[in-house]
Protein backbone atom coordinates (compact mmCIF):
# COMPACT_ATOMS: atom_id res chain seq x y z
CA UNK A 1 0.00 0.00 0.00
CA UNK A 2 1.52 3.69 -1.27
CA UNK A 3 1.62 6.10 1.88
CA UNK A 4 1.36 9.47 0.33
CA UNK A 5 2.53 12.10 2.90
CA UNK A 6 2.07 16.02 2.39
CA UNK A 7 4.92 18.08 3.26
CA UNK A 8 6.17 21.73 2.78
CA UNK A 9 9.69 22.35 0.90
CA UNK A 10 11.47 25.22 0.51
CA UNK A 11 12.77 26.72 -2.58
CA UNK A 12 15.25 24.03 -4.95
CA UNK A 13 15.15 21.49 -1.59
CA UNK A 14 15.03 18.33 -3.67
CA UNK A 15 18.91 19.25 -5.32
CA UNK A 16 19.54 20.14 -1.75
CA UNK A 17 18.41 16.75 -0.56
CA UNK A 18 20.51 14.85 -3.30
CA UNK A 19 23.69 17.09 -2.65
CA UNK A 20 23.20 16.60 1.01
CA UNK A 21 23.09 12.67 0.41
CA UNK A 22 23.48 11.45 -2.96
CA UNK A 23 23.30 7.90 -1.49
CA UNK A 24 20.17 8.59 -0.29
CA UNK A 25 18.47 10.37 -2.80
CA UNK A 26 20.31 9.61 -6.34
CA UNK A 27 18.13 10.53 -8.99
CA UNK A 28 16.72 13.82 -9.55
CA UNK A 29 14.31 13.53 -12.60
CA UNK A 30 12.75 17.62 -12.96
CA UNK A 31 11.06 20.11 -15.24
CA UNK A 32 13.34 23.03 -14.72
CA UNK A 33 11.31 25.17 -18.00
CA UNK A 34 8.88 26.38 -16.02
CA UNK A 35 5.14 26.50 -16.84
CA UNK A 36 5.97 23.77 -20.28
CA UNK A 37 2.64 21.67 -20.21
CA UNK A 38 4.87 18.53 -20.47
CA UNK A 39 6.77 19.26 -17.49
CA UNK A 40 4.59 18.89 -14.84
CA UNK A 41 6.28 17.47 -11.70
CA UNK A 42 9.56 17.41 -9.70
CA UNK A 43 10.38 13.80 -8.60
CA UNK A 44 13.61 13.17 -6.02
CA UNK A 45 13.85 9.37 -6.04
CA UNK A 46 14.87 7.35 -2.81
CA UNK A 47 16.12 4.94 -0.52
CA UNK A 48 17.36 3.00 -3.33
CA UNK A 49 16.93 -1.06 -2.46
CA UNK A 50 18.26 -3.79 -4.75
CA UNK A 51 20.25 -3.68 -8.00
CA UNK A 52 20.52 -5.19 -11.17
CA UNK A 53 23.42 -4.51 -13.62
CA UNK A 54 25.07 -5.38 -16.88
CA UNK A 55 28.53 -5.07 -17.31
CA UNK A 56 30.80 -3.86 -20.26
CA UNK A 57 31.78 -7.49 -20.58
CA UNK A 58 27.94 -8.86 -20.72
CA UNK A 59 27.88 -10.31 -17.34
CA UNK A 60 24.67 -9.75 -15.07
CA UNK A 61 25.47 -9.01 -11.62
CA UNK A 62 22.23 -8.15 -8.87
CA UNK A 63 21.94 -8.50 -5.37
CA UNK A 64 17.57 -8.56 -5.52
CA UNK A 65 16.37 -12.44 -4.77
CA UNK A 66 15.78 -13.11 -8.32
CA UNK A 67 17.03 -15.98 -10.71
CA UNK A 68 19.20 -14.28 -13.55
CA UNK A 69 17.72 -14.86 -17.12
CA UNK A 70 20.21 -14.83 -19.96
CA UNK A 71 20.16 -10.96 -20.72
CA UNK A 72 19.36 -8.00 -19.06
CA UNK A 73 15.63 -6.89 -20.06
CA UNK A 74 14.59 -10.79 -19.64
CA UNK A 75 15.78 -10.87 -16.10
CA UNK A 76 14.27 -7.03 -15.52
CA UNK A 77 10.84 -8.35 -16.62
CA UNK A 78 11.69 -11.46 -14.50
CA UNK A 79 11.89 -9.14 -11.03
CA UNK A 80 9.13 -6.49 -12.27
CA UNK A 81 6.66 -9.24 -12.97
CA UNK A 82 7.16 -11.23 -9.14
CA UNK A 83 6.22 -7.39 -7.91
CA UNK A 84 4.48 -6.16 -9.46
CA UNK A 85 0.73 -4.57 -7.96
CA UNK A 86 -2.42 -3.89 -9.41
CA UNK A 87 -3.29 -1.01 -11.16
CA UNK A 88 -4.14 2.21 -8.58
CA UNK A 89 -5.58 5.39 -9.07
CA UNK A 90 -3.16 8.23 -7.86
CA UNK A 91 -2.53 11.82 -7.65
CA UNK A 92 0.88 11.40 -8.27
CA UNK A 93 2.81 10.00 -11.04
CA UNK A 94 5.23 7.88 -8.96
CA UNK A 95 4.16 5.45 -6.36
CA UNK A 96 7.50 3.06 -6.03
CA UNK A 97 9.25 1.55 -8.83
CA UNK A 98 11.99 1.03 -10.64
CA UNK A 99 14.86 4.08 -11.89
CA UNK A 100 16.56 2.39 -15.49
CA UNK A 101 19.29 3.26 -17.43
CA UNK A 102 20.03 1.71 -20.17
CA UNK A 103 22.89 2.66 -22.17
CA UNK A 104 23.37 2.65 -26.19
CA UNK A 105 25.07 -0.58 -26.22
CA UNK A 106 21.72 -2.36 -24.84
CA UNK A 107 20.18 -1.78 -28.15
CA UNK A 108 22.77 -4.98 -29.45
CA UNK A 109 20.64 -7.30 -27.20
CA UNK A 110 17.62 -5.83 -28.95
CA UNK A 111 19.17 -5.91 -32.06
CA UNK A 112 21.79 -9.02 -32.28
CA UNK A 113 22.44 -8.06 -35.96
CA UNK A 114 24.77 -4.81 -34.30
CA UNK A 115 28.45 -5.40 -33.80
CA UNK A 116 28.53 -2.33 -31.39
CA UNK A 117 32.15 -2.01 -29.57
CA UNK A 118 32.46 -3.19 -25.74
CA UNK A 119 32.91 0.90 -24.28
CA UNK A 120 34.38 0.87 -21.09
CA UNK A 121 34.30 -0.55 -17.66
CA UNK A 122 31.11 1.45 -16.90
CA UNK A 123 27.70 -0.69 -16.49
CA UNK A 124 26.04 -0.60 -19.73
CA UNK A 125 22.33 -1.00 -17.97
CA UNK A 126 21.38 -0.58 -14.62
CA UNK A 127 17.62 -1.16 -12.72
CA UNK A 128 17.36 0.13 -9.20
CA UNK A 129 14.64 -0.58 -7.10
CA UNK A 130 12.73 2.37 -5.73
CA UNK A 131 9.95 2.30 -2.77
CA UNK A 132 10.09 6.12 -2.32
CA UNK A 133 10.50 9.76 -3.32
CA UNK A 134 9.33 13.41 -2.75
CA UNK A 135 7.09 14.80 -5.90
CA UNK A 136 6.22 18.39 -6.65
CA UNK A 137 3.48 19.19 -8.54
CA UNK A 138 4.40 22.35 -10.59
CA UNK A 139 0.95 23.73 -11.11
CA UNK A 140 0.12 24.42 -6.85
CA UNK A 141 3.63 23.52 -5.86
CA UNK A 142 1.78 20.73 -3.44
CA UNK A 143 4.55 17.98 -2.80
CA UNK A 144 4.27 14.47 -1.18
CA UNK A 145 6.59 11.68 0.20
CA UNK A 146 5.79 8.68 -1.46
CA UNK A 147 6.68 5.41 0.21
CA UNK A 148 5.46 2.05 -1.14
CA UNK A 149 8.01 -0.03 1.30
CA UNK A 150 6.21 -2.60 3.82
CA UNK A 151 8.60 -4.13 4.92
CA UNK A 152 10.23 -0.79 6.53
CA UNK A 153 6.95 0.46 8.81
CA UNK A 154 7.78 3.85 7.73
CA UNK A 155 11.02 4.18 8.29
CA UNK A 156 11.89 5.81 4.95
CA UNK A 157 9.33 8.62 5.13
CA UNK A 158 10.56 9.05 8.82
CA UNK A 159 14.20 9.39 7.38
CA UNK A 160 13.13 11.61 4.03
CA UNK A 161 11.28 13.87 7.02
CA UNK A 162 14.10 14.02 9.28
CA UNK A 163 16.02 15.13 6.12
CA UNK A 164 13.81 17.98 5.54
CA UNK A 165 13.36 19.32 8.91
CA UNK A 166 17.80 19.08 8.72
CA UNK A 167 18.14 20.51 5.36
CA UNK A 168 20.19 23.37 4.98
CA UNK A 169 20.03 25.84 1.76
CA UNK A 170 22.05 24.88 -1.16
CA UNK A 171 25.24 27.35 -1.22
CA UNK A 172 25.84 28.96 -4.24
CA UNK A 173 28.60 27.68 -6.19
CA UNK A 174 29.52 30.13 -8.94
CA UNK A 175 33.18 29.36 -9.13
CA UNK A 176 34.95 27.57 -12.52
CA UNK A 177 33.61 24.08 -12.64
CA UNK A 178 36.50 23.01 -14.87
CA UNK A 179 40.15 22.79 -14.05
CA UNK A 180 41.45 23.91 -17.64
CA UNK A 181 39.41 23.69 -21.33
CA UNK A 182 37.64 21.38 -22.89
CA UNK A 183 39.28 19.01 -25.07
CA UNK A 184 37.75 18.00 -27.82
CA UNK A 185 38.14 15.21 -30.47
CA UNK A 186 40.24 15.73 -33.25
CA UNK A 187 38.61 16.52 -36.23
CA UNK A 188 40.17 13.55 -38.57
CA UNK A 189 38.02 10.55 -37.05
CA UNK A 190 35.08 12.57 -37.55
CA UNK A 191 35.24 13.13 -41.23
CA UNK A 192 36.03 9.81 -41.67
CA UNK A 193 33.10 8.97 -40.46
CA UNK A 194 30.82 10.90 -42.22
CA UNK A 195 32.61 9.78 -44.86
CA UNK A 196 31.86 6.75 -44.38
CA UNK A 197 28.01 7.33 -43.52
CA UNK A 198 27.96 9.03 -47.11
CA UNK A 199 28.70 5.85 -48.89
CA UNK A 200 26.26 3.56 -46.60
CA UNK A 201 23.91 6.47 -47.53
CA UNK A 202 24.69 6.04 -51.57
CA UNK A 203 24.62 2.09 -51.22
CA UNK A 204 21.14 2.50 -49.64
CA UNK A 205 22.14 0.62 -46.57
CA UNK A 206 21.39 3.52 -44.30
CA UNK A 207 19.00 6.58 -44.87
CA UNK A 208 20.24 8.58 -41.70
CA UNK A 209 23.30 8.00 -39.46
CA UNK A 210 23.57 10.03 -36.09
CA UNK A 211 27.35 11.31 -35.24
CA UNK A 212 28.29 12.49 -32.36
CA UNK A 213 32.08 13.95 -31.39
CA UNK A 214 33.33 13.83 -27.35
CA UNK A 215 34.44 15.84 -25.56
CA UNK A 216 36.33 15.61 -22.23
CA UNK A 217 37.54 17.29 -19.50
CA UNK A 218 38.80 17.63 -15.73
CA UNK A 219 36.49 19.29 -13.26
CA UNK A 220 37.98 22.23 -10.72
CA UNK A 221 38.70 20.82 -7.07
CA UNK A 222 35.62 20.06 -5.30
CA UNK A 223 33.14 20.11 -8.16
CA UNK A 224 30.07 17.93 -7.65
CA UNK A 225 27.67 16.31 -10.10
CA UNK A 226 24.79 18.34 -8.49
CA UNK A 227 27.23 22.05 -9.37
CA UNK A 228 27.30 21.47 -13.08
CA UNK A 229 23.38 20.00 -13.04
CA UNK A 230 22.79 23.51 -11.66
CA UNK A 231 24.94 25.34 -14.05
CA UNK A 232 23.35 23.03 -16.87
CA UNK A 233 19.74 23.96 -15.66
CA UNK A 234 20.02 27.57 -15.49
CA UNK A 235 21.96 27.64 -18.85
CA UNK A 236 19.34 25.33 -20.31
CA UNK A 237 15.90 24.79 -18.86
CA UNK A 238 14.45 22.29 -20.05
CA UNK A 239 11.34 19.94 -19.51
CA UNK A 240 13.05 16.97 -19.02
CA UNK A 241 16.00 17.43 -16.76
CA UNK A 242 17.80 14.53 -15.28
CA UNK A 243 20.87 14.28 -12.34
CA UNK A 244 21.29 10.41 -11.45
CA UNK A 245 24.46 9.44 -9.52
CA UNK A 246 25.81 5.70 -10.26
CA UNK A 247 28.06 4.51 -7.75
CA UNK A 248 31.22 6.37 -9.00
CA UNK A 249 29.45 8.10 -12.04
CA UNK A 250 26.80 10.83 -12.96
CA UNK A 251 24.44 11.18 -15.46
CA UNK A 252 23.54 14.38 -16.16
CA UNK A 253 20.68 15.81 -19.06
CA UNK A 254 18.73 18.51 -20.36
CA UNK A 255 16.11 17.53 -22.94
CA UNK A 256 13.01 19.46 -24.47
CA UNK A 257 11.25 16.48 -25.97
CA UNK A 258 9.96 13.15 -24.19
CA UNK A 259 10.60 9.77 -25.67
CA UNK A 260 8.46 7.79 -24.22
CA UNK A 261 5.59 7.72 -21.71
CA UNK A 262 2.90 4.94 -20.89
CA UNK A 263 -0.43 6.08 -19.26
CA UNK A 264 -3.29 3.79 -18.84
CA UNK A 265 -1.99 1.66 -21.66
CA UNK A 266 -1.23 4.23 -23.92
CA UNK A 267 2.46 4.66 -25.08
CA UNK A 268 3.18 7.98 -26.29
CA UNK A 269 6.28 9.59 -27.76
CA UNK A 270 6.93 12.88 -28.62
CA UNK A 271 9.86 13.40 -30.48
CA UNK A 272 11.42 16.87 -32.12
CA UNK A 273 12.71 16.94 -36.03
CA UNK A 274 13.74 20.84 -37.17
CA UNK A 275 13.96 24.14 -35.20
CA UNK A 276 14.61 27.21 -35.06
CA UNK A 277 15.38 30.07 -32.62
CA UNK A 278 12.53 31.64 -31.09
CA UNK A 279 11.82 35.28 -29.94
CA UNK A 280 11.10 36.01 -26.22
CA UNK A 281 8.31 37.74 -27.39
CA UNK A 282 7.04 34.88 -29.65
CA UNK A 283 6.53 37.31 -32.16
CA UNK A 284 7.91 35.87 -35.37
CA UNK A 285 6.18 32.47 -34.49
CA UNK A 286 4.22 32.22 -37.68
CA UNK A 287 6.98 32.76 -39.78
CA UNK A 288 8.95 29.82 -38.06
CA UNK A 289 6.54 28.13 -38.36
CA UNK A 290 5.92 28.47 -42.04
CA UNK A 291 9.76 27.88 -42.54
CA UNK A 292 10.33 24.47 -41.12
CA UNK A 293 6.86 23.51 -43.04
CA UNK A 294 8.05 25.01 -46.59
CA UNK A 295 11.98 23.31 -46.02
CA UNK A 296 12.56 20.53 -47.76
CA UNK A 297 15.48 19.06 -45.71
CA UNK A 298 13.41 19.86 -42.38
CA UNK A 299 10.23 17.97 -43.83
CA UNK A 300 12.08 14.62 -45.30
CA UNK A 301 13.99 14.60 -41.84
CA UNK A 302 10.47 14.89 -39.70
CA UNK A 303 8.22 12.31 -41.96
CA UNK A 304 11.76 10.05 -42.00
CA UNK A 305 11.41 10.58 -37.47
CA UNK A 306 7.56 9.72 -37.77
CA UNK A 307 8.16 6.46 -39.46
CA UNK A 308 10.99 5.07 -37.15
CA UNK A 309 8.84 5.98 -34.15
CA UNK A 310 5.57 4.32 -35.92
CA UNK A 311 7.80 1.54 -36.61
CA UNK A 312 9.37 1.20 -32.87
CA UNK A 313 5.94 1.59 -31.49
CA UNK A 314 4.86 -1.54 -33.86
CA UNK A 315 7.18 -3.72 -32.61
CA UNK A 316 5.64 -3.30 -29.09
CA UNK A 317 2.13 -2.35 -29.24
CA UNK A 318 -1.24 -4.04 -30.61
CA UNK A 319 -1.47 -4.52 -33.99
CA UNK A 320 -3.14 -1.64 -35.98
CA UNK A 321 -2.86 0.22 -32.92
CA UNK A 322 -0.41 2.78 -33.84
CA UNK A 323 -1.66 6.43 -35.01
CA UNK A 324 -0.32 9.35 -35.91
Amino acid sequence: MTALTPVDLAHDALLALHAANPARYPVLLQSAARGEPLGRYDILLACPRERLRLRADGSLETNAAIKLADSFLATLDRWWLAERSGPAVSTVPFRGGWFLFLGYELAQQIEPILSLPRGNTMAVAEAIRIPAAVIVRHCDGAAWIVDDDDDDDGDCTRQISADLAALQPLANRDAVLLNGELQEETPGRYLDVVGRALEHIAAGDIYQANLSRAWRGSLADGTQPHDVYRHLRRSNPAPFAALATLDDRALISSSPERLIEVRNGIASTRPIAGTRPRRVDRSDDADRLQELHSHPKERAEHIMLIDLERNDLGRVCESGSVEV
